[in-house]
């Protein structure tokens, strides 16, 4: 078997384990003030074509960012298999985990006189571009400003509470598909953003976009990919009243949508295969979309 066929197949077959590792890392490393929480399987979705595609619409500006500073560690990105980004207030912080080396990536600075400073317990370089690094494990490594990353030091260790310690945003984000390369969560003011053009005029004319977000409390969602995006979403409302009117809108253009699309390749149609369901207050919806990877 062609040794790329092999890795592939391993780095498949090992996705679902490393994918709870790194989420569970994250949820008790991120502090609480948390927006937005999305994890990446660059492994898996470096596999796929138009990956480029794929990070303009995802996680670029961050993770260019950051790719440029492990650089200078002599960290190739190919190096780095998963992603769980943070953000909050517009800054962005994360953990990378990977084929790398921390001690290795330590003797690298100390050639290149990338000076180490003292956070907390550890070490954290900042090798520019207003980026710094601190390897919490020889595999897994944080980033982002200082301040962002004292703040998660203190929930991992401990001192401080963490995202995972709200009940609401640990239970959305296990209850997402654990084996889908993109996970994530999100506050329901986001919620227009996950909206086809199609869906977002239907909606506009059915209820007002910034009521609807105004009822969302948080969202999780998933993605998967082969030749369309399979984004399966949870809604939590800040009530079942709430819910149970938000879901029957939402049922309503999904129904037009799924008209529209009806006999339709995926590519000239905005949206298939739309579903809406109810759990008290959480709406659930699944939706394909087009994608541009042509298998």
């Amino acid at each position: 078997m062609h040794n790329g066929v092999l890795l592939g197949i391993l780095v498949l077959w090992a996705a679902p384990a490393l994918q709870a590792q790194l989420v569970s890392e994250a949820l008790s490393t991120f502090p609480p003030s948390t927006e937005s929480f999305e994890y990446n399987n660059l492994a898996s979705l470096r596999m796929l074509p138009h990956f480029d595609s794929f990070q303009q619409q995802f996680s670029s500006k961050p993770l260019e960012l950051v790719n440029a500073a492990l650089g200078k560690l002599d960290i190739e990105q190919d190096q780095v298999t998963e992603l769980a980004l943070g953000s909050s207030k517009e800054v962005a912080y994360g953990l990378l985990s990977g084929a790398f080396s921390g001690s290795l990536a330590a003797k690298v600075a100390a050639r290149k006189s990338i000076r180490a400073l003292k956070l907390e317990d550890r070490k954290m370089y900042c090798p520019g571009g207003g980026v710094c690094l601190v390897f919490l494990e020889d595999w897994l490594l944080a980033f982002g400003p200082p301040d962002q990353l004292n703040a998660m030091l203190q929930a991992r260790e401990g001192t401080a509470a963490s995202l995972g310690a709200n009940p609401l945003i640990a239970m959305l984000m296990n209850a997402t598909d654990g084996s889908a390369p993109v996970r994530g969560i999100a506050p329901g003011s986001r919620f227009n953003l996950f909206l086809s053009d199609g869906m977002r005029s239907e909606l506009g004319v059915a209820l007002d976009l910034s009521e609807v977000s105004a009822s969302i409390e948080v969202l999780a969602y998933s993605v998967t990919f082969d030749k369309a995006a399979h984004i399966k979403a949870a809604l939590e409302c800040r009530s079942p009243i709430w819910a149970a009117a938000l879901r029957q809108t939402l049922w309503g253009v999904g129904q037009i949508e799924n008209a529209k699309s009806a006999g339709k390749p995926l590519t000239a149609a905005a949206l298939q295969n739309v579903d809406v369901g109810l759990s008290g207050s959480t709406i659930r919806v699944a939706m394909d979309t087009a994608w541009p990877l042509p298998l």
